[in-house]
């Protein structure tokens, strides 16, 4: 269970780490002019935003229908259908895979589904190696981190970071340049391409129509691993499906734009099944559920319409100073305030939605129209309707709020305030302040209220200024 203090603590420590806020604002500040620059040649972003929204919309109302007529043509063209209610299942599923075919070595390409169910690590309790293909991926595997972004899971990390990473566990005795690292992890995996007999990778999107989906790199190792290795094993969430391939192809130019600042990713795969005389001879799908149906059944169903693009990640305010290793899942971020109490439970992520300004930032940004500040309050307002707060906000919060509707309480108390805070303040700041109160004093310093408030200053002066 992720505990307040825990959450908080963690929080600060973030926070208080200069060189983690500006690798993140440098990186995402580079990542959100070139998603500006991009799209404006869309000309009205408003339209492509709502065209998307209404795609993805009309695959969720349907979306019984849109997995039937998909699996269905899927399984016409040779593609081994598997059904995962859980994590647990999906795992086990694949581990029989692995198995039944004496497969002890795995390459895997980036997927944010596989880090939900925490596949890598049921492998390799089972004696199965996974090894990561997408560079950022492969960096943190290595040094045995956990994705920070969705999009970017190195982006914590600076070039000396890594090349420090590359000499510890793979001998790299080349320069700390990004050109020469790449090329270091290129002939590392290199040889474990042409080793391993199965591959894994998330889908991006499936297409009901054609029974066919996707994946999207920059890096080329997508298609090695959907192609190289004699077994092929896709795993989505159920949600991740469009209608038809017009659908697609409208959602595959957001994605670019919204996540990478392109046009379109440099690798778009589209896998149909196997084949005989090239590629794999055995493909697998598995789709998750994982409390899916969950979503798809409340109020916090349009989160579903999330197509990965971490735009909202970027333009974060919180994320852009605390990252996503403070997060207890694998999503991080406006969305992963969202998701992460809905498919963890309440309980053990009450405290999530909290990590949010409510500047409404995310919800400007995102393609398909999310409104993810509003869930934020109402995940919020639903943890304190279970009574999940601790003690203080239990008995706080119910006494704030009387004192904000009476107008002559709210006044006594700024009074008070100030009274109790003139003591330990120095040129109208305070610099600390005991127990609760002092997480604000922790890391930031507090201004004393002011002498006079507003209204009284304005009552004192008069409305403003007359005409002459």
């Amino acid at each position: 269970m992720l505990k307040t203090d825990k959450f908080y603590h963690s929080t600060v420590s973030s926070c208080d780490d200069d060189s983690l806020s500006l690798k993140l604002f440098s990186a995402l500040d580079r990542q959100c002019q070139k998603r500006e620059d991009i799209c404006q040649e869309l000309g009205d972003i408003e339209h492509f935003r709502e065209l998307a929204k209404a795609i993805r919309n009309n695959a969720l109302s349907k979306l019984d229908s849109c997995l039937s007529q998909f699996t269905a043509k899927a399984q016409e063209n040779g593609v081994n259908i598997h059904w995962a209610q859980t994590s647990q299942q999906a795992c086990k599923i694949t581990a029989k895979i692995a198995q039944d075919n004496n497969v002890t070595e795995i390459v895997k390409s980036k997927s944010m589904i596989t880090e939900e169910i925490g596949l890598n690590q049921f492998l390799k309790d089972q004696a199965i190696e996974v090894i990561e293909t997408d560079l950022g991926e492969f960096i943190i595997q290595l040094a045995d981190h956990k994705p920070s972004h969705i999009v970017l899971p190195a982006i914590h990390l600076s070039t000396d970071d890594v090349t420090k990473i590359f000499q510890d566990k793979i001998g790299y005795d080349g320069p700390p340049d990004p050109e020469s690292l790449t090329k270091a992890a290129r002939k590392y995996l290199r040889d474990k391409f042409k080793s391993a007999k199965m591959g894994i990778s998330g889908v991006n999107f499936a297409v009901a129509e054609q029974g066919l989906w996707t994946i999207c790199t920059n890096e080329g190792n997508g298609r090695y691993v959907s192609n190289k290795p004699d077994i092929y094993l896709g795993i989505m969430g159920m949600e991740r499906i469009v209608e038809d391939i017009d659908h697609l192809s409208v959602l595959l130019k957001m994605l670019g734009r919204f996540a990478t600042g392109q046009r379109i990713t440099q690798y778009t795969n589209l896998t149909h099944g196997p084949c005989a005389k090239d590629g794999p001879s055995q493909v697998h799908l598995i789709i998750l559920d994982n409390g899916r149906s969950d979503i798809l059944a409340s109020k916090y169903r349009d989160i579903l319409r999330c197509i990965r693009c971490g735009a909202c990640l970027n333009v974060c305010p919180v994320f852009r100073n605390i990252g996503g290793h403070i997060f207890p899942g694998c999503y991080s971020g406006p969305m992963g305030s969202v998701l992460l109490p809905l498919l963890l439970g309440m309980e053990k992520a009450k405290n999530v939605p909290k990590a949010c300004t409510l500047c409404g930032k995310c919800t400007e940004v995102c393609p398909v129209k999310i409104p993810l500040d509003e869930m934020i309050l109402e995940l919020r307002n639903d943890a304190s309707q279970a009574k999940m707060g601790g003690i203080i906000e239990k008995l706080s919060m119910p006494i704030g709020a009387k004192v904000m509707q009476s107008p002559f309480l709210f006044s006594t108390a700024q009074k008070l305030m100030r009274l109790g805070l003139k003591p330990l303040s120095k040129s109208g700041w305070v610099k600390w302040l005991p127990s609760i109160p002092g997480r604000w004093t922790k890391v930031k310093d507090l201004p004393l209220p002011a002498k006079h408030s507003y209204q009284s200053e304005i009552k004192r002066k008069g409305s403003g200024p007359k005409d002459e």
